[in-house]
C-alpha cells in the first residue's frame, strides 16, 4: 500500500511537471503563431511595395505621378474602412462592459437576497 502511494504521489508530480511543460509549449506556440502572423504581413507589405515599384518602371513622370495617387486614394480609402471598424468595435466594447457591468450589479444583488434569506 506504502508503495502504492509513493507511486500515486509520483504520478501526481509528473502528472503536474507534463501539465506545466505543456502550458510552456502552449505558450511558445501562440508567440510563433504571433511572429509568424507579423512575418506575413511584413512579407504582404514588400510584396505589395515590389508590385508598386515594377508598375512605376518605364513610366513617365506624369503617368508615375498618376499611378501613385491611384495607390495612394486606394490606402486611404482602405484606412478609413479600417478607422470605421474600429470606431464601431469601440462603441460594441463599451456596451458589453456596461451589459458585464449591469450583470454584476445584479449578481451581487441576487447574492445580497440570497443571503438575507438564509
Amino acid at each position: 500500500i506504502e508503495e502504492m502511494a509513493s507511486q500515486l504521489e509520483r504520478d501526481a508530480s509528473d502528472v503536474k511537471a507534463l501539465n506545466e511543460r505543456r502550458e510552456e509549449l502552449d505558450d511558445s506556440i501562440r508567440e510563433a503563431d504571433n511572429v509568424a502572423r507579423r512575418l506575413e504581413a511584413d512579407i504582404d507589405r514588400e510584396n505589395q511595395r515590389r508590385e508598386a515599384d515594377q508598375e512605376l518602371l518605364g513610366q513617365s513622370p506624369e503617368e508615375q505621378r498618376l499611378i501613385l495617387e491611384a495607390h495612394e486614394q486606394k490606402l486611404r480609402t482602405r484606412a478609413g474602412t479600417l478607422e470605421a471598424q474600429i470606431g464601431v468595435m469601440h462603441i460594441e466594447s463599451e456596451d458589453r462592459k456596461q451589459a458585464n457591468a449591469a450583470l454584476i450589479s445584479e449578481s451581487k444583488e441576487l447574492a445580497a437576497m440570497v443571503e438575507d434569506v438564509n
